[in-house]
């Protein structure tokens, strides 16, 4: 074969150039193919919609935006309007509408009651610690709208302390107010309340005393603790000078159980100190009930009755020679194990107990005088035994008269045994003024029943040891009592016992046959 020569080969490649560049020619002229054409459309629609994607997601994110401020702003105006309604919040779920700029917001409200620890409570006086938080109830307020894209509701919390519009003044103390019932259950029936600022460096000091910086002073004003059981006090100042009294006053029919009547001791009362942003809380509980009205007669016992011992059989049905009246004013005492030292005594000598509004405990005993001596069960000082063994055994020991109780409010009545006290005075004084000193309990002095025609002074008392004495008549000119045999005498239930001086048990003086014998 002829090779070709350069210049041929020149001309070759050039032609072969020129057919290639009319082939590209007549095809640009002929137009895309449809595989080009699919490839361009997927080309442009991938980034136009990239591109529209950008663009809404930027005008969602920016609507979203404004419409989550616009629910902020309403979680916050609801949480603040919650805040400053405290009294009227009720614990629970409440749901409310409201429309901005045609968007329909839905605002919920979720009030619980938390303690520091955060775990649910019936009521602020419900933990059995001295302090807690006063974040008390927590408000939650959540907002939603439609068309939230994925987007969470806004939330938005705080604390408030109950049925208080000051609640969140965290700056001062606070104090919870918790009264039960008989059951142990707080008490549904309102129990009124006051709170008084006591001054803790120097109580004794004359008043005026300084009156406490920061907070309220609530002296004299009347508080309840609603139908739960619980009565909140905030805004008091928060000083290490001063602490709080809380006293149960102004609640007619009903009864502490500390206090066991609503007569003759001073109302239940608690001290408590306070803590700026904590509660401070009467711990524990306070404990009332609507009293047992109970009628109390003091009834005499004779001696000489069946078995000597003053069982209920041996009272007096009515007044008779047989029987010594009871001394007007004798105290009446009532035993009890919740109640402190087990007992309480009504009256004191000067008046006449003939009944009492009582705390409904079970039972309690019931026994006329003051003492321990008084107490017809009582036994010997250091010892197990009983100071009156009573006849023939020591089951024959005479025991307080029982008093049972089935409810709160009812009423009740108790005959309560006084013993004979026969005084003979040889050469009667018209006038004569007789007295018996008890030698224990507190040391009550009684005036004893005046002598009939024949001197003789016959008288219902308590058991127990007393100091005799007496005094001239009205006119002035008797000369005090002589003694004949001894000043001191012992009541027992089965007789009177006589010594010149005091003794350590009823036997061992002499025993009195008829009336102790004393002379002026």
């Amino acid at each position: 074969m002829r090779q070709l020569s350069t210049r041929e080969s020149i001309f070759s490649s050039r032609a072969m150039v020129q057919r290639v560049r009319r082939r590209l020619a007549a095809r640009n002229d002929a137009g895309l193919s449809l595989v080009e054409l699919i490839v361009a459309i997927v080309i442009i629609t991938v980034v136009l919609l990239s591109g529209t994607v950008a663009i809404d997601f930027a005008l969602s994110a920016s609507n979203t935006q404004r419409l989550k401020v616009e629910a902020t702003n309403l979680a916050v105006a609801t949480m603040e309007q919650d805040a400053q309604l405290a009294g009227s919040l009720a614990i629970g779920q409440t749901t409310t509408t409201t429309t901005i700029n045609t968007t329909t917001f839905t605002v919920t409200t979720n009030v619980t009651e938390l303690d520091q620890n955060g775990s649910q409570l019936t009521t602020v006086c419900t933990s059995s610690g001295g302090f807690i938080s006063q974040q008390i109830w927590q408000v939650i307020v959540s907002v939603t709208w439609p068309k939230m894209n994925g987007a969470q509701p806004v939330t938005q919390s705080t604390q408030v302390a109950p049925g208080q519009s000051n609640a969140l003044d965290l700056s001062n103390g606070e104090i919870a107010v918790a009264v039960n019932g008989t059951a142990g259950l707080p008490l549904t029936s309102p129990i009124n309340f006051t709170i008084t600022p006591q001054y803790i460096p120097d109580p004794s000091s004359p008043p005026p005393y300084p009156t406490p910086t920061g907070g309220t002073n609530p002296s004299g004003t009347v508080f309840n603790t609603g139908t739960d059981g619980c009565g909140v006090v905030t805004g008091l100042a928060a000083s290490a000078e001063w602490d709080y009294v809380v006293t149960l006053t102004g609640n007619p029919g009903w009864v502490s159980s500390n206090e066991l009547s609503d007569v003759n001791v001073a109302d239940p009362s608690a001290t408590l100190t306070t803590s700026a942003g904590q509660v401070s809380r009467v711990n524990p509980p306070f404990q009332m009930a609507q009293g047992i009205t109970t009628a109390i007669t003091l009834q005499p016992v004779k001696y000489d009755c069946s078995g000597g011992t003053p069982a209920p059989s041996c009272y007096a049905s009515s007044g008779g020679t047989d029987y010594a009246a009871p001394v007007a004013n004798l105290p009446v005492t009532f035993s009890n194990s919740s109640l402190t030292n087990g007992q309480y005594t009504f009256g004191n000598g000067t008046s006449a107990v003939t009944s009492e509004l009582l705390y409904p405990y079970s039972q309690y005993g019931v026994w006329s005088g003051d003492s321990s001596d008084s107490n017809p069960g009582a036994t010997v000082t250091g010892s197990s035994s009983y100071l009156y063994p009573g006849i023939g055994s020591t089951a024959d020991t005479p025991s307080p008269v029982i008093l049972s109780f089935t409810g709160s409010g009812s009423s009740a009545s108790v005959s309560v045994p006084t013993y004979d006290l026969s005084i003979k005075v040889a050469a009667s004084c018209p006038g004569d003024t007789l007295n018996a000193t008890e030698q224990s309990g507190s040391s009550l002095s009684f005036a004893l029943n005046t002598p009939d025609a024949s001197g003789v002074s016959a008288s219902g008392m308590p058991l127990g040891q007393y100091l005799l004495s007496g005094s001239g008549g009205s006119s002035g000119v008797c000369p005090p009592l002589l003694a004949l045999g001894g000043l001191y005498v012992w009541i027992t239930p089965t007789g009177v016992y006589q010594s010149a001086s005091a003794t350590s048990n009823p036997y061992a003086g002499t025993p009195v046959s008829g009336s102790v014998a004393v002379a002026e």
